[in-house]
């Protein structure tokens, strides 16, 4: 009975010990998509309680002040992300950039994992010559199964919260 009790302790403190190196192995990542012109994606959030859906298309690449950049269109504006899905700036129908964030609102840091946070501080310009800080932080909540039209997908769930 003591060999048996031995055993069973042995064998509970291994278990406990070794799980989070097995946790570990097996946490899913994500790497930055890589992305063409004619990729686009679909996200849904909250902003004081009100639901926000968004549909996202990838127009193409440009480059602007030798800096390369996603650009997506959003009615007669086109935003401007950088190649880590950061958002950057929006600009008119005419070309001119009418709102600008210093530096890039960092949405991902790549590779995602449950249990990854950042936080960012910086400043969003807006064509009136206005300007106001802000500071987020980000955080990694989960990794779930969503459901859509399209089917069932694997899916990090995050969120953003500040000024």
């Amino acid at each position: 009975m003591k060999l048996w009790n031995a055993v069973l302790t042995i064998s509970l403190v291994l278990m406990f010990a070794l799980s989070p190196l097995a946790i570990l192995a097996e946490t899913p990542t994500a790497v930055r998509p890589a992305l063409n012109a004619g990729s686009y994606w679909k996200y849904q959030g909250s902003n004081n309680g009100k639901p926000l859906y968004y549909a996202d298309r990838l127009e193409g690449i440009e480059e602007v002040n030798g800096e390369k950049y996603y650009v997506v269109r959003q009615g007669s504006h086109q935003r401007y992300f950088t190649l880590d899905l950061g958002f950057a700036m929006r600009k008119n129908g005419r070309g001119d950039i009418i709102n600008q964030v210093t530096p890039p609102i960092a949405y991902f840091q790549w590779p995602l994992r449950v249990g990854d946070r950042w936080e960012q501080r910086g400043v969003y310009h807006v064509i009136n010559n206005s300007s106001e800080r802000y500071d987020q932080e980000f955080r990694v909540l989960g990794y779930e199964k969503v459901r859509t039209r399209a089917g069932e997908f694997d899916a990090f769930k995050l969120s953003r919260k500040g000024t």
